[in-house]
């Protein structure tokens, strides 16, 4: 395999999730009065628009985390553009997509909508605007949509109160879902029903061996990984593999416990090993597995379907376990925090590249 060195003490990350943080927030996108309005603002992303053309938004996928409610109860959702003069980022107000929240899809979870009376047409980077508002309004009404504690780029949420748009430094959790099925995103936002989940376990545990499945879209060099995670003693020792499928090891990283910086809070760090080349077109797997009676904890996200991973984390990728040497089970709704590390990619660049794959320069471990 010829490869081109990618420039950088670190080289670069398969996919990454910006804006990475713990847990959804606890306030934020909120409206409880007659008139207010919530909104979610950025810019269209779908892998299938990558190579240009255009597809028609049907339907929105979203998640209350806090609803009361009266009788009578109702909510209009809207497609809009993003205002190019307002500032600060607003909905321009033009309705071209609108459909009805009656009272009875207005309870906590992860919903997707009815779809659209219109569908909405976009192409790839398009600004758009996805609003709600109470239709009906009685006193006590409260609705809170699920986001993040932090904005990235040019995404972001706003709150209309008191007749004037405000930003809301939340980070919007949605999918975009399309008149053929697919899936799209605003580029930079979440799609999940959890973030952050940890999972603790051990050498002893069922399963003791977590990791990720994924693929390449071109001919890479593995230097190692990128991963969040918590030891809980000094003695919780670990090793992090590289393997394919069938979890024979290609390259592994024990780690000593003892020598890490802090056993009291998770933190992100990099391991690496002598580069491994990867073809395309075949799963390898980076797992982390416990070797003492110590427990490991490690993060992943959870999402409603399976497709919202590429979306989020811009590579394809998907949840992995097994007990010792048994076979691997797959967690495809399952992404945990693990990412490989490039060192190396192949001349023909990324001229055959399709998938959703991003590769995302790391300056620092």
């Amino acid at each position: 395999m010829s490869l081109s060195r990618i420039d950088g003490p670190f080289g670069a990350i398969l996919g990454y999730e910006e804006g990475k943080t713990s847990g959804f927030s606890a306030s934020g996108n909120l409206i409880d009065a007659a008139g207010e309005k919530m909104a979610f603002l950025g810019h269209v992303y779908a892998p299938s628009l990558l190579n240009g053309g255009k597809k028609y938004i049907k339907a929105v996928g979203f998640m209350w985390v806090t609803v009361t409610k009266g009788a009578t109860t109702a909510v209009k959702l809207t497609l809009q553009g993003w205002s190019a003069t307002a500032a600060p980022g607003q909905p321009d107000g033009v309705e071209g997509s609108v459909v009805a929240i009656p009272n009875a899809q207005l309870t906590t979870g992860w919903k997707t909508s009815d779809v659209f009376d219109v569908n909405r047409e976009v192409g790839l980077f398009d600004p758009l605007a996805i609003v709600w508002e109470f239709s009906t309004f009685e006193t006590g009404d409260l609705l809170r949509l699920n986001t993040c504690p932090n904005t990235v780029g040019l995404c972001t949420s706003a709150l209309y109160t008191a007749g004037a748009w405000g930003n809301v430094v939340q980070r919007p959790n949605l999918l975009l879902i399309f008149s053929d099925d697919t899936y799209g995103i605003l580029l930079g936002a979440s799609a999940n029903t959890a973030i952050g989940s940890p999972t603790e376990y051990n050498s002893g545990s069922t399963p003791n061996d977590r990791g990720i499945r994924f693929r390449v879209p071109a001919e890479v060099e593995c230097m190692g990984a990128r991963l969040y995670l918590r030891q809980y003693v000094a003695g919780s020792d670990f090793d992090v593999l590289l393997t394919d499928a069938a979890g024979t090891t290609l390259r592994s990283r024990s780690i000593v416990a003892k020598r890490m910086p802090n056993t009291t809070i998770p933190y992100f760090m990099s391991v690496l090993w002598s580069p491994y080349a990867l073809s395309p077109d075949a799963d390898f797997q980076i797992t982390v597995k416990p070797t003492t009676a110590n427990n490991v904890r490690i993060h992943s996200d959870t999402v409603p379907v399976a497709e919202a991973i590429p979306l989020m984390m811009m590579a394809a990728l998907k949840g992995v376990y097994r007990t010792g040497a048994g076979s691997w089970t797959e967690q495809p709704t399952i992404a945990y925090w693990i990412w490989p590390l490039l060192s190396g990619i192949g001349r023909g660049g990324l001229s055959g590249l399709t998938g959703p794959n991003m590769f995302t320069p790391l300056v620092r471990p």
